[in-house]
């Protein structure tokens, strides 16, 4: 399943070319607990259906990045923001998987890794920040990191993220995909559209 994830996102991102949303700065975080609200995990009276039909043309679990800082001085420690799916459709969705794949366009950047970033999520379940992108992580442990509980439609859900910059990195610019792929109360599943959002990287002083 993750591997027909990655190559559908993979498909998803070439389709998108582009397009980028800047994200809204935010003040630096301290501390070992999250700021921002992490929703706990799905409701254990729900299970997924052995087979669901795809959704037709429709986005159901919007995802996206609150409070992402658009510039990050490395070696400044940790920053959080928020990982958000949103419902935009008529329908309750019951679980949303979420993605967040790092990438970058800089010329000056030979690999996203010389930004030296570590990416973390919240897990509310273990009390623990994990690990998904950088420092600690393992390949693809940014794909299909968290599963996010039911969503009404107009509602959102919420996944508290952090992420901080080693103060050897290079200067540059990267950006987030966000992705994720929702099961709905009607027995519909599918992927939703992915999100850009950029961020800068300057050097320390």
């Amino acid at each position: 399943m993750k591997l027909r994830r990655a190559l559908s996102a993979a498909a998803a991102v070439a389709a998108l070319g582009s397009a980028s949303l800047l994200a809204v700065p935010t003040a630096h975080a301290t501390g070992n607990a999250p700021s921002a609200t992490a929703e706990p995990s799905p409701s254990p009276t729900y299970t997924r259906p052995a087979f669901c039909s795809g959704i037709p043309d429709e986005e159901r679990g919007k995802t996206g990045l609150r409070g992402l800082p658009g510039t990050i001085v490395a070696g400044s420690g940790w920053h959080e923001f928020t990982y958000r799916v949103t419902n935009v459709s008529t329908v309750t969705v019951m679980e949303t998987v979420i993605s967040l794949y790092p990438g970058t366009a800089d010329p000056d950047l030979d690999d996203i890794a010389e930004l030296g970033m570590t990416v973390e999520w919240f897990n509310p379940e273990a009390g623990t920040w994990k690990p998904i992108e950088g420092e600690g992580a393992e390949p693809l442990d940014n794909d299909d990191f968290a599963t996010l509980g039911m969503v009404k439609p107009g509602e959102h859900t919420d996944a508290a993220m952090r992420i901080k910059i080693a103060k050897t990195a290079k200067a540059g610019t990267g950006y987030f995909f966000t992705h994720g792929y929702s099961y709905g109360e009607d027995d519909q599943c599918g992927f939703d559209e992915i999100s850009q959002f950029d961020f800068t990287v300057v050097s320390a002083r």
